[in-house]
């Protein structure tokens, strides 16, 4: 029997916790969220904040633990933010 960590590839978007805040927007509300860091130390505090933002976070990692133990992380590019229509952008004061 495979262990959850070699039967699947989990994407990631890559935020340094330092800017984590500055970057909420690119952080999708509508999905579940494990935060990661190397050995799960900034990945709890990162969890923390996000929970606190309203953020479903399912929990903390570290990368290098998980692919220590036959675990594959696959990079994504972070979406581009949402631009207000024009009638969006007329509605605002």
């Amino acid at each position: 029997m495979k262990s959850a960590a070699s039967a699947a590839s989990l994407p990631y978007l890559s935020i340094q916790a330092k800017d984590l805040e500055a970057n909420l927007a690119f952080i999708p509300h509508d999905r579940t969220i494990i935060t990661l860091s190397n050995h799960a130390g900034r990945a709890t505090k990162a969890a923390d904040l996000l929970i606190a933002k309203g953020y479903k976070v399912a929990g903390a990692a570290g990368a290098q633990d998980y692919e220590a133990e036959g675990g594959k992380l696959t990079k994504i590019a972070p979406p581009q933010p949402k631009v207000a229509s024009a009638n969006q952008q007329a509605a605002l004061p």
